[in-house]
Protein backbone atom coordinates (compact mmCIF):
# COMPACT_ATOMS: atom_id res chain seq x y z
CA UNK A 1 0.00 0.00 0.00
CA UNK A 2 2.85 2.34 0.76
CA UNK A 3 4.16 1.84 -2.47
CA UNK A 4 0.68 2.80 -4.34
CA UNK A 5 0.80 6.01 -2.31
CA UNK A 6 4.01 6.96 -2.48
CA UNK A 7 4.07 6.16 -7.26
CA UNK A 8 0.58 7.67 -7.06
CA UNK A 9 0.76 10.43 -4.53
CA UNK A 10 -0.13 12.94 -7.36
CA UNK A 11 -3.02 11.49 -9.09
CA UNK A 12 -4.48 11.26 -5.70
CA UNK A 13 -3.61 14.73 -4.55
CA UNK A 14 -5.35 16.11 -8.24
CA UNK A 15 -8.17 13.49 -7.26
CA UNK A 16 -8.74 15.14 -4.02
CA UNK A 17 -8.40 18.81 -5.19
CA UNK A 18 -11.06 17.80 -7.76
CA UNK A 19 -13.48 16.40 -5.22
CA UNK A 20 -13.38 19.14 -2.95
CA UNK A 21 -13.60 22.15 -6.33
CA UNK A 22 -16.64 19.88 -7.47
CA UNK A 23 -18.31 19.81 -4.06
CA UNK A 24 -18.06 23.64 -3.86
CA UNK A 25 -19.09 24.42 -6.87
CA UNK A 26 -22.24 22.01 -6.31
CA UNK A 27 -23.10 23.23 -2.69
CA UNK A 28 -22.28 26.66 -2.54
CA UNK A 29 -22.62 28.56 -6.38
CA UNK A 30 -25.51 25.93 -7.61
CA UNK A 31 -27.37 26.49 -4.65
CA UNK A 32 -26.47 30.31 -4.64
CA UNK A 33 -28.15 30.45 -8.10
CA UNK A 34 -30.99 28.58 -6.89
CA UNK A 35 -31.65 30.59 -3.99
CA UNK A 36 -31.54 33.85 -6.65
CA UNK A 37 -33.93 32.38 -8.64
CA UNK A 38 -36.37 31.55 -6.17
CA UNK A 39 -35.95 35.40 -4.55
CA UNK A 40 -36.56 36.93 -7.64
CA UNK A 41 -39.45 34.69 -8.48
CA UNK A 42 -40.96 35.57 -5.50
CA UNK A 43 -40.58 39.46 -6.12
CA UNK A 44 -42.47 38.91 -9.09
CA UNK A 45 -45.47 37.10 -7.51
CA UNK A 46 -45.63 39.44 -4.80
CA UNK A 47 -45.64 42.45 -7.21
CA UNK A 48 -48.71 40.42 -9.11
CA UNK A 49 -50.24 39.97 -5.78
CA UNK A 50 -50.27 43.74 -5.16
CA UNK A 51 -51.40 44.99 -8.21
CA UNK A 52 -54.25 42.74 -7.85
CA UNK A 53 -55.21 43.88 -4.34
CA UNK A 54 -54.76 47.34 -5.22
CA UNK A 55 -56.84 46.70 -8.20
CA UNK A 56 -59.51 44.45 -6.75
CA UNK A 57 -59.89 46.96 -3.61
CA UNK A 58 -59.49 50.31 -4.94
CA UNK A 59 -61.41 51.51 -2.19
CA UNK A 60 -58.94 50.63 0.69
CA UNK A 61 -55.88 52.56 1.50
CA UNK A 62 -52.98 49.81 1.55
CA UNK A 63 -49.83 50.16 3.50
CA UNK A 64 -46.47 49.57 1.52
CA UNK A 65 -45.64 45.43 1.48
CA UNK A 66 -42.71 43.95 2.70
CA UNK A 67 -41.96 40.61 0.72
CA UNK A 68 -39.24 37.87 1.00
CA UNK A 69 -38.07 34.29 0.13
CA UNK A 70 -38.01 32.46 3.37
CA UNK A 71 -35.15 30.19 2.88
CA UNK A 72 -35.92 27.95 6.01
CA UNK A 73 -39.35 27.96 4.98
CA UNK A 74 -38.79 27.58 1.71
CA UNK A 75 -42.01 30.02 0.16
CA UNK A 76 -42.61 33.32 -0.55
CA UNK A 77 -44.00 35.71 2.08
CA UNK A 78 -45.66 38.84 1.80
CA UNK A 79 -46.48 41.23 4.53
CA UNK A 80 -48.94 44.23 3.67
CA UNK A 81 -52.62 45.33 4.93
CA UNK A 82 -54.75 48.48 4.71
CA UNK A 83 -57.25 50.84 6.21
CA UNK A 84 -60.87 50.77 5.14
CA UNK A 85 -61.70 54.50 5.33
CA UNK A 86 -65.38 53.54 4.56
CA UNK A 87 -65.61 52.73 8.51
CA UNK A 88 -66.08 55.60 10.63
CA UNK A 89 -63.80 54.04 13.08
CA UNK A 90 -60.46 53.07 11.94
CA UNK A 91 -60.43 49.95 10.48
CA UNK A 92 -56.76 48.26 10.12
CA UNK A 93 -56.33 45.06 8.77
CA UNK A 94 -52.39 43.73 8.58
CA UNK A 95 -51.56 40.29 7.14
CA UNK A 96 -48.40 38.03 6.58
CA UNK A 97 -49.88 35.78 3.49
CA UNK A 98 -47.98 32.32 2.12
CA UNK A 99 -47.55 33.29 -1.75
CA UNK A 100 -47.56 29.76 -2.92
CA UNK A 101 -50.39 28.67 -1.15
CA UNK A 102 -52.11 31.82 -0.66
CA UNK A 103 -52.55 30.83 3.22
CA UNK A 104 -52.61 33.74 5.91
CA UNK A 105 -50.01 32.95 8.16
CA UNK A 106 -50.66 35.84 10.52
CA UNK A 107 -53.84 38.08 10.78
CA UNK A 108 -54.99 41.52 12.51
CA UNK A 109 -57.78 43.10 12.55
CA UNK A 110 -58.41 46.45 14.23
CA UNK A 111 -61.71 48.40 14.73
CA UNK A 112 -60.90 51.79 16.47
CA UNK A 113 -58.75 49.88 19.54
CA UNK A 114 -60.79 46.96 19.74
CA UNK A 115 -59.11 43.76 18.76
CA UNK A 116 -61.95 42.38 16.33
CA UNK A 117 -59.61 39.39 14.90
CA UNK A 118 -55.97 37.56 14.81
CA UNK A 119 -53.50 38.75 17.20
CA UNK A 120 -52.43 42.18 18.96
CA UNK A 121 -50.59 44.41 17.35
CA UNK A 122 -47.30 43.57 19.13
CA UNK A 123 -47.79 39.92 18.38
CA UNK A 124 -48.10 40.73 14.63
CA UNK A 125 -44.40 42.36 15.09
CA UNK A 126 -42.95 39.51 16.55
CA UNK A 127 -44.02 37.13 14.15
CA UNK A 128 -43.43 39.58 11.58
CA UNK A 129 -39.91 40.25 12.42
CA UNK A 130 -39.57 36.10 13.18
CA UNK A 131 -40.70 35.22 9.74
CA UNK A 132 -38.62 38.61 7.53
CA UNK A 133 -35.11 37.38 9.67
Amino acid sequence: MKNFLTENWFKISVLIILLIFGSYYFLVVVQGQEINTRKEGCRRIAEEYRQNEIRENPALSFFVPKYIYNKTLNTCLYSGGYLDPSIKKANVTKYIKDLNTNEELVGSTYIGVEKYYGVDNAEFAKQEEMLFK
